[in-house]
């Protein structure tokens, strides 16, 4: 199915992944418009996480619209949440434009994912929008 994506406010976008490629054309869009990538890695059952997503959500709109959230089931994309090296939920990365890893944390801590968010470049002037 195609992927769902919402545009929230101003230029912040958030995506659902359905699919390994989608995050692949992801990726490959970020590189194109200079735009740092958060992955969140959740699951239906995870208690933490559906507490944690709201949380996520409404920060990186509000306080970092340059940055383009990500959100992967775990337990639906398996193949990635491997290849990402995921083994605890939620677990939230960091990718640069050029698509390396900039960090990463684990947990449910917004403390620790305002510091995260920290790590993530300013959009160049008019690349996104």
């Amino acid at each position: 199915s195609e992927d769902k994506i919402a545009e929230a406010e101003g230029t912040s976008m958030m995506t659902q992944l359905e699919s390994v490629d989608a995050w692949r054309r992801l990726q490959s869009a970020a590189t194109q418009s200079s735009r740092t990538t958060l992955l969140a890695f959740t699951a239906r059952w995870c208690t933490a996480c559906s507490t944690f997503l709201p949380k996520l959500a409404t920060l990186a709109i509000t306080e970092y619209p340059d940055v383009h959230v990500a959100i992967a089931d775990a337990d639906e994309l398996d193949e990635l949440a491997a290849a990402c090296g995921v083994v605890a939920l939620p677990t939230v990365q960091l990718y640069a434009a050029a698509g390396h890893k900039l960090g990463e944390m684990r947990g449910a801590d917004e403390d620790a994912l305002r510091t995260l968010l920290l790590g993530a470049p300013p959009l160049p002037r008019g690349a996104w929008g």
